[in-house]
């Protein structure tokens, strides 16, 4: 399923810290293909773009210590992350 697709990278990217998910989502916004994206196409990119960046959000342009996120209970279709500290 795509949506599991998505979650799966999802997570694991964000299990790699803050300072990488940013650098990430840098790199997707420019329209670079991760290892952890490359079985995806175009629209799951996007999505997992999407997701992080809200999941980013939270922190603004802070990142204190390493962060990563933890799936939480589903409340809406694209917020299922937040960032913990591990």
């Amino acid at each position: 399923m795509v949506s599991d697709d998505i979650d799966h990278v999802v997570e694991e990217i964000c299990t790699q810290g803050c300072r990488v998910v940013r650098d990430k989502v840098s790199r997707l916004s420019a329209g670079e293909n991760l290892p952890e994206t490359r079985g995806l196409g175009g629209y799951e990119r996007n999505m997992v773009l999407l997701e992080l960046s809200e999941i980013m959000e939270v922190y603004g342009d802070e990142c204190a210590g390493e962060v990563t996120c933890k799936p939480q209970p589903v409340t809406h279709a694209i917020n299922r992350y937040t960032l913990q500290r591990s």
